[in-house]
């Protein structure tokens, strides 16, 4: 009799891709077995792996308390493993490239402790995942009274806390497209979670029609803050880095962009 291949095993010869067992440490020591021949041997039922194919495994870690099973030592010995973490600044680049709501974004940045605050004892954390599958996706969508109750359940009381009191900020701020059409009136505030809502609700707003003036409110800010505001909006939408606007700016502030 004949192995019927699964419909991901590469067949041409000339194939460069990756192999990834993702979610491989939920696997049983049977399926670890099989990963294992695959890794040393490169080649299953006698079907070859091609040369230009790495073959990749993912992961939790048995202390995240994810399910995540014992490797069998003769397969950790043919893996070498890489611990990863969070990075603030690849996921804002991420999170905005994907339209996670600004309000979720502009948060993170104030508190960036909280973008991942995992521990295996408490029910809910903050996670990268749990801001944007259940904060930043119900965002605009819920009633606000429900707000803390929903996002409670998504990343867990005090991170959950923390949004509502930072939303109840944001809804305080000045109607922003009234300050772009007058930045000269531009009251800068000096607290820095108020700064914070402040820079991510103008990088939303900014086009290439007002981000001359985007600009002029960003120069009357802390230049941390502006700088981030810039960095928001031109990351939002790259065009924004074409204009004379930007390259003034730039130009401006090469101290702190190169």
């Amino acid at each position: 009799f004949t192995y019927k291949m699964p419909h991901w095993w590469p067949s041409d010869p000339e194939t460069q891709a990756i192999l990834c067992f993702d979610d491989r440490g939920q696997s049983g020591g049977d399926i670890q077995k099989v990963i294992a021949n695959i890794q040393e041997e490169r080649e299953l039922h006698g079907h070859t792996l091609p040369k230009g194919v790495m073959i990749v495994s993912t992961g939790n870690r048995i202390e995240d308390r994810a399910g995540a099973n014992r490797t069998l030592s003769h397969l950790a010995d043919r893996e070498t493993e890489l611990e990863f973490d969070t990075m603030l600044d690849d996921w804002t680049r991420w999170a905005i490239t994907e339209d996670v709501h600004p309000s979720v974004i502009s948060f993170v940045r104030f508190r960036p402790n909280l973008l991942h605050s995992f521990d295996p004892q408490k029910p809910k954390n903050p996670t990268p995942r749990s801001w944007v599958k259940g904060v930043s996706a119900l965002l605009d969508v819920i009633n606000p009274e429900a707000e803390y109750d929903c996002f409670k359940g998504a990343v867990g009381e005090g991170a959950a806390a923390d949004f509502v009191g930072f939303r109840k900020i944001e809804k305080a701020l000045p109607n922003i497209d009234n300050l772009l059409m007058h930045p000269d009136k531009f009251e800068v505030p000096t607290d820095p979670m108020t700064l914070y809502a402040i820079s991510g609700a103008i990088a939303y707003k900014a086009t290439n029609a007002n981000f001359d003036r985007v600009i002029q409110v960003a120069n009357q800010m802390p230049q941390e803050f502006g700088v981030l505001t810039v960095s928001y909006a031109t990351r939002r939408n790259p065009e924004l880095a074409s204009t004379q606007a930007f390259t003034t700016w730039a130009v401006a502030n090469t101290d702190v962009l190169f």
